[in-house]
Order: structure tokens, then C-alpha cells, then sequence
């Protein structure tokens, strides 16, 4: 037996041999030396130009978004015509807070001056002193202004022309990293230049880079799409040279660092990238040592976080913070757990393992929390209890997300327009195929007794296990699945969803190994030419897309606007000319950022919600626009130091909007019957005979003239001194 034994696996390397050299020729490798060469070299510099070529299609891709992205921005505003004000004014919201501080150090005498001021920034919440750097993701803006400064692109470019260009370009480098993506996992150049056709024919659903520039999100996600890469490539287990491997290792932490960075959500997509993991790791698509090799990244990048932000520990108290640590726990317990056994004792045995996990992570959480006392992050939990219909109906923190139209349900018309370029119908049979064929696969796991002594081979090259062999596609799809998820929730998070569709969908397309894999199950396989069929659907589906975007492109080149908004113009300079430079105004989140972005006076809050304090300011301050009294009000800004109010009639007369306007919102804040409410109440609500303060103010009766005096006014906009 002994005997028999070793014979058959001396068969089987002389098989592996006979293999291997099939490969190189008919005749063995040392038979013949001088013609091994000359294969091994054509095969090299057919490799190298086809890598050239993808970054070549990636570049170009990239450069056109960037091309397009700054046409359509200065076609709509005449952004290079504008007066500086305007251009400032043109940044709405939280993007105008963004620019002040890269606009600060930019002017800084020094950028070591600047960033002492950002460490000790009284501006931005007056009456109390932040750290710019701990509260706020603005190491781009940080980066940028040291890019300007030491350069000579100072020479050529006005500094927020700069900084406008240089959040395309990062767009740019977003759709440059998706073709890369869909190159590596499908080895289609076409594919690639399928994708980007995708992109562009869905640009108002892939990105918001040429109408909101300098958006978190629009640094974040580029990088995000690279790391993805990084990781698609680590999971296939390519053969890569000793040198190589380890700038694979680099590059996957550095990429998931600066995504980290550069975007205070990214614990929410880094936990569904953990969640992608875990699944593939329970259902051993993936070896273990890949995960949690993934895992030490995560938690690397965490703590890097909290040591480069000064110790934010809202990282710290994260969802992922919490879970990354759990799940390795979890998948090195169980990890000599088998499949088999049973469709039944399979199924409980990753019940068990789940609900251990989720178990350990609740209780992480927990200690997370009580220990650095977190509450930076619970308006997210109140939104989607909310969202879920948990919540309370009257929360004013929950009320301002579920208002507005990102955080809304994904609408019918996205899946219309998806269809009609063939990108969902395309992207679903990806995410149908994919999961059907690891579910039946998993299945026969359950019921296979080989599984008990592992004669079962992990990576089998059976069609059935095809996503044993291409663990990074199963990643993607697996991803995409959960950000589809996230995306139906809140239609903000399509720009997450969507470039994915567009690598996926062209996947199946342009994937010669699937293809191979299906047709390899029919009796078809004899007469298709597989790459001639795929290059004939891909260049048709390349042409229908282009097709579709060019009317978009012909409107937006031709189309010529430009920003006109007079009275914030008016606004801005009075400001600016007619107040001390240390006045501190109250207001609207959205105003008072372009207050701070314009004159650099002090605002009292801001449009970025992340931070506890900050929100219960906001909704003492919004009781401006409330039913309360001058005595009231006026308290509650003395409270903050406030020096003067701007009321804005938009806001103050605003239709209802079935309990969405400001007002209704903070109606039902306070427990008042909103205006103009239909039905009846929800339970807690009176009425009251108090008016809205911003409207009776106007008049000026009572008490009002003791303690506000007005200063400036225009048809949009009122500045009261408080007395």
C-alpha cells in the first residue's frame, strides 16, 4: 500500500511537469533552449503593451471627465468671469466652509501659521475655540494649499481656480481607477472603455464632481475605487515577484488610509467592505489569512486616524471599529468548522458563527462608547431607526436628513434610465448569476461527507465553483449587493452604487473566463467564437452608450448660464465693509458658511453635523425661524455671543412641505401645531398664539425695538443687531 501510494504521486508530479511544460512547447524546455526564449519574450511584450494600453484608455477616460466636469461648471456659472465674491457665493453650504480653510492657508503668511490657526480656530463655532483638523476631513484641503504654495502652478492658476480643477481632476482619477478595476478582474480592454461609457451616459448618477467640486465625497471616492483595486487584485492571488508584493501590501494600507481621511463617513463603507469579507470568509470563498490581513489594515488605518486627527474618537466608536476586531475572533474561532454535515447542521453552524460575531461586536461597541462617552454619531442611528419607522416622527435631528431629497428612497426613474443603456439589466444578471452559483455551491458543501476529511479541494476548477477561482469578481459583487441595499435607503449613496453597476456590467460582457465558464455547460461550446462574439457586444454596447450621452454632452458645451445672485453679493459686502472683523453672525447653516468663506467673520454654527454640541447649538439658534418671543430668542443668541442675526425670507415664508420646511421642523421640535398642517396632530402637539418670530420681528411692535435693531435688508435678506 505503501508503495502504490507513492507511485501515484509521482504520477501526479510527473502530470504537474507535463503540464507546465505543455505549456511552454511541445518539447521540453531543455530539449530546445534557444527557442524558449523567444515565446517567453513576444508573451512579455504583449503583456506590457496590453498594460499600456489600459492605462492609456484609463488616462484618456480620466482626462475627458476632468474636460467635461470643468465645461459644465464654467458653462453654468462663467466661473472664470465671476468676481471673487461670486465665485465664493457659487460654493453653497458646507463646500464654502471647505474652501475658507484651504483660502486661509493659502493667504497665511506661512503654512505653519495657517495650521496653528486651524489647531486654535475661534471663527468657525464662536464663543468656543475647535480644532479644524480634529472635528473636520480637510487634509485635502490641507495638501492642495501645500501643493499651491511650493509649486509654480501659483503662476498660471488663481487659487480657488486651482482648487476648483483639482476636484475634477480627482473625478477624473475616480473614472481612471474604474477602468484599471474592470480591466483586472475581466482582461478585456474593451471592457474598459464599456465602463467608462457607462460612467458617462449615467454621470448624474456616478458622480457629483462637476456641480458640487469640493464634496468629501468626491475626494474620498476615488480613492476608494483604487483601493478596491488594490484589494480585488490581493484576493485573486495573482503570482507576483518578491519585490512586487510588497508594494501591493503598501499600496492597499496607503489607499484605505487617505479614503479614511479624506471622508468623515468612511467607517460606513469600510464596514460594508468587513461585512463583504466576513461573508466570504464564512462561506470559505476566500483564504482566512487574506481577511484578516485586510482586518489589520482596517485597524491600522483606525488608530493612524485617531492619532492624525487629535485623537477623534468618533473613529474610534464606529461600527467597524468594533466589528473588525470581532470578526477575527469570530472566523479564527471557528475556523475548523466545516460546510458539511447537512443542509440543517450546516445552516446552524453559520447561524452560530454569525450571531457570535454580532454578540462580540455589540459588546465592543458598547465598551467603545461608554468609554470615550460618544455621542457624535447618534443623529446617523436616529436616521435610520427613523427611516425604518422606529424613530420619532418629531426629532428635529432625524427631520433634517429625512427631508432632504439624498436621503430620500431611490426613485423609479433611475432604474428607467439604467435599463434603458442595458447597464441594470446587464449588472443583474452578474448579481443573480453570482449569487445563484455560490448558493447551489454552498448547498452541495452542506450536503458533501467528503468535507469532513477534507479530500475536497478549495479551488476547484468545476463551473459550479467559479467563484472559488475568481474570489475578486464574488467581492465586487458582493459589494455592490450591499451598497445597492444602502442605495435603496438613501438615493445620496447611488454615487457609491452606481460605478460599480458600470465595472460589473461590463464584466460580464468583456469576462473571456465567465463566458468560457457558462458556454462550457451548453453544447454550444463548439460553435462560438467567444471573443469575437464579446468583442461584437461590446463594441455595440460601447456605441449605444455614446450614443445616448451625446445629446447630454451637445446640451451641456452649448448651453451658456451664469451665476446672478445680487442680493447675497449685497449681503457679503455689507458684511464685510459695515462689521468688525471679530462680529459673530447667527443664521442658517447654509448662509453662515458662506459668511465665514467670504469675509471671515464669525459664525456661530455650520453645516457640518458630526459633533454633538454643534447640533443642539444649531437647534437654539433655529429658533429664529420658531414661535417665540424677542425676549426668548434673544437669550438664546446672547447665550452664544451673537452680535448679529440674518434672517432669510426664503426660509422665514417657505410653503409647507407636509412638515419638511424649516419651520414645520422646528414646530414640531417645539411641540407646536405647524402651519397649514392637514389631519390631525401627531400626539404631543398644542397650538399656540405666540407669532413666528421671524416675521414678527419685521414689525418691530412690543419688545422687539429693545432688543434688535435692523442694519441691512434687501428683498432676500434681513441683519439685526442684538442691543
Amino acid at each position: 500500500m505503501v508503495h502504490s501510494a507513492t507511485s501515484v504521486r509521482r504520477r501526479k508530479r510527473e502530470s504537474v511537469s507535463g503540464k507546465v511544460s505543455s505549456k511552454i512547447g511541445e518539447k521540453s524546455a531543455l530539449s530546445v533552449p534557444s527557442s524558449s526564449h523567444a515565446p517567453r519574450l513576444l508573451r512579455r511584450l504583449y503583456r506590457i503593451a496590453i498594460y499600456v494600453c489600459c492605462i492609456l484608455i484609463s488616462v484618456a477616460s480620466g482626462c475627458f471627465l476632468v474636460y467635461y466636469a470643468h465645461m459644465s461648471h464654467e458653462n453654468l456659472l462663467w466661473f472664470s468671469k465671476l468676481r471673487e465674491v461670486e465665485r465664493e457665493i457659487s460654493m453653497r453650504t458646507e463646500r464654502g466652509l471647505y474652501y475658507s480653510y484651504y483660502k486661509q492657508l493659502v493667504h497665511s503668511p506661512s503654512l505653519l501659521q495657517g495650521l496653528r490657526e486651524l489647531i486654535m480656530d475661534p471663527v468657525t463655532e464662536h464663543s468656543h475655540t475647535i480644532n479644524v483638523l480634529h472635528r473636520f476631513n480637510i487634509y485635502q484641503e490641507v495638501m492642495l494649499a501645500l501643493i499651491y504654495r511650493l509649486t509654480p502652478l501659483k503662476r498660471f492658476f488663481e487659487p480657488i481656480l486651482f482648487y476648483t480643477d483639482a476636484s475634477f481632476a480627482f473625478g477624473g482619477f475616480g473614472l481612471a481607477m474604474l477602468c484599471c478595476l474592470t480591466y483586472s478582474l475581466s482582461g478585456s480592454l474593451l471592457a474598459s472603455l464599456l465602463c467608462s461609457s457607462f460612467f458617462l451616459n449615467h454621470l448624474m448618477y456616478a458622480t457629483r464632481v462637476a456641480g458640487f467640486g469640493n464634496l468629501r465625497e468626491n475626494y474620498a471616492l476615488p480613492v476608494f475605487w483604487m483601493q478596491n483595486l488594490f484589494v480585488c487584485v490581493f484576493l485573486r492571488g495573482l503570482r507576483m515577484s518578491k519585490g512586487q508584493s510588497p508594494f501591493l501590501l503598501g499600496a492597499l494600507l496607503l489607499s484605505t488610509f487617505f479614503f479614511a481621511l479624506f471622508w468623515q463617513f468612511n467607517q460606513f463603507l469600510l464596514l460594508l467592505q468587513a461585512l463583504v469579507l466576513y461573508c466570504l470568509a464564512v462561506l470559505r470563498l476566500v483564504p482566512l489569512l487574506k481577511v484578516l490581513f485586510i482586518y489589520l489594515v482596517y485597524i491600522i488605518t483606525i488608530l493612524a486616524l485617531y492619532v492624525i486627527q487629535f485623537g477623534q474618537s468618533m473613529i474610534l466608536g464606529s461600527i467597524v471599529a468594533s466589528f473588525t476586531p470581532a470578526a477575527m475572533l469570530s472566523l479564527f474561532l471557528f475556523r475548523r468548522w466545516t460546510h458539511s454535515g447537512g443542509i440543517v447542521t450546516g445552516f446552524l453552524k453559520t447561524i452560530i458563527q454569525v450571531v457570535f460575531t454580532i454578540l462580540v461586536t455589540a459588546l465592543a461597541k458598547l465598551g467603545f462608547r461608554t468609554l470615550f462617552q460618544l455621542e457624535a454619531d447618534d443623529h446617523i442611528y436616529k436616521f435610520i431607526f427613523s427611516k425604518l419607522g422606529f424613530g420619532s416622527a418629531r426629532d428635529f435631528e432625524s427631520r433634517l436628513y429625512l427631508c432632504h431629497a439624498g436621503f430620500s428612497f431611490l426613485s423609479n426613474d433611475f432604474f428607467v434610465d439604467t435599463t434603458k443603456s442595458t447597464l441594470f439589466p446587464l449588472y443583474m444578471v452578474m448579481l443573480v448569476g453570482c449569487f445563484f452559483v455560490i448558493g447551489k455551491d454552498l448547498l452541495m458543501k452542506w450536503c458533501d461527507l467528503n468535507m469532513l476529511t477534507g479530500e475536497r479541494k478549495a479551488a476547484s476548477k468545476d463551473p459550479h465553483e467559479f467563484f472559488q477561482r475568481r474570489v475578486d469578481l464574488a467581492f465586487l459583487v458582493f459589494q455592490s449587493a450591499f451598497s445597492g441595499l444602502l442605495c435603496m435607503m438613501a438615493a445620496r449613496m447611488v454615487y457609491i452604487w452606481m460605478p460599480q453597476m458600470c465595472v460589473l456590467a461590463s464584466c460580464v460582457l468583456g469576462d473571456t473566463d465567465l463566458w468560457k465558464s457558462v458556454i462550457g455547460l451548453t453544447k454550444l461550446r463548439r460553435y462560438v467564437n467567444v471573443k469575437a462574439t464579446q468583442a461584437v457586444l461590446l463594441l455595440a454596447a460601447i456605441t449605444y452608450n455614446l450614443a445616448l450621452f451625446y445629446p447630454d454632452y451637445k446640451d451641456t458645451m452649448e448651453e451658456l448660464r451664469e451665476f446672478y445672485d445680487p442680493d447675497t453679493v449685497d449681503l457679503m459686502y455689507w458684511i464685510g465693509n459695515s462689521t468688525a472683523p471679530h462680529a459673530s453672525f447667527a443664521g442658517s447653516m447654509q448662509l453662515l458658511a458662506g459668511v465665514k468663506c467670504c469675509t471671515g467673520r464669525h459664525i456661530t454654527n455650520h453645516p457640518h453635523f458630526e459633533d454633538k454640541r454643534l447640533r443642539d447649538r444649531t437647534k437654539e439658534i433655529y429658533q429664529i425661524y420658531g414661535k417665540r418671543t424677542a425676549e426668548q430668542v434673544y437669550y438664546l443668541l446672547k447665550k452664544y455671543d451673537t452680535h448679529y442675526l440674518i434672517l432669510e425670507d426664503s426660509i422665514c415664508y417657505e410653503n409647507p412641505k407636509h412638515g419638511c420646511s424649516l419651520a414645520e421642523i422646528i414646530d414640531l421640535e417645539n411641540g407646536h401645531v405647524p402651519e397649514g398642517s392637514e389631519g390631525p396632530p401627531l400626539p404631543g402637539l398644542t397650538h399656540t398664539q405666540v407669532p413666528r418670530f421671524c416675521r414678527a420681528i419685521m414689525e418691530m411692535r412690543g419688545s422687539f425695538d429693545r432688543y434688535f435693531r435692523i442694519m441691512f435688508k434687501n428683498k432676500t435678506f434681513k441683519v439685526y443687531q442684538l442691543l
